[in-house]
């Protein structure tokens, strides 16, 4: 994803740091890692709107409930979630999705 970033190209980072070998590097002390892959998303080259910020705000609105809706399913199946994004809005999501399931502590 990088609709939430004015710097473009983050929505490259997941396959970056697949390249560099972490699911290897998580399989080898015997962790058990399902890469999910790449939610669909739009990128910052799709868009044609005059209006890019308003139609940026729709597009990740949509995102960040995919995320939200892929987290929260990966959690009650009682998995651990490592989420790796492109730019720091996706948090937004990984949040929302976890957060019903992990209270805060008061």
């Amino acid at each position: 994803m990088d609709l939430g970033n004015y710097n473009r190209g983050s929505d490259q980072g997941p396959n970056a740091v697949r390249q560099s070998g972490l699911i290897e590097k998580l399989l080898a002390p015997g962790f058990d890692v399902v890469d999910i892959g790449d939610l669909s998303m739009k990128t910052s080259e799709q868009l044609t709107c005059n209006d890019v910020i308003t139609l940026e705000m729709d597009h990740l609105a949509i995102d960040f409930h995919s995320i939200a809706h892929n987290v929260a399913r990966i959690v009650t199946m009682n998995h651990f979630p490592l989420i790796l994004g492109g730019d720091h809005s996706i948090s937004i999501g990984t949040i929302a999705g976890t957060s019903p399931y992990y209270p805060i502590f008061a």
